[in-house]
């Protein structure tokens, strides 16, 4: 069993900000790619605009975001059915969140430039 059950209750608790963060940081690069579209159809026409920061910024924060809220969500479970703390594993996925978001931020800005 868990060391306490305030332990259990964090970890779950965190796991479901780290949902929200993830849904939040893809509103936020997905609104970025909507400015940088729009900027892309205010510049001459012989300026081709690329896919490449849409594909890439989402596809990071989607994907690696997702992956990573997966692994703290086994891992911290896994620690916790055999007795220790748990809930570190969530503030560190949600501190890859962050870290993903801004990554994907860069891309569509160095991207779109």
């Amino acid at each position: 069993m868990a060391k306490s059950r305030l332990d259990r209750v964090g970890f779950h608790a965190l796991n479901g900000v780290g949902i929200l963060a993830t849904g939040v940081a893809l509103a936020i690069v997905f609104n970025q790619n909507l400015i940088a579209y729009q900027n892309c159809g205010e510049r001459p026409a012989g300026h081709a605009c690329s896919d490449a920061g849409t594909s890439g910024s989402l596809a990071l924060v989607a994907l690696g975001g997702s992956a990573v809220l997966v692994a703290a969500f086994f891992l911290g479970r896994s620690r916790i059915s055999r007795g220790k703390t748990g809930s570190w594993f969530s503030p560190a996925a949600l501190g890859a969140v962050v870290i993903l978001t801004l990554a994907g931020l860069g891309v569509v800005i160095f991207a779109t430039r």
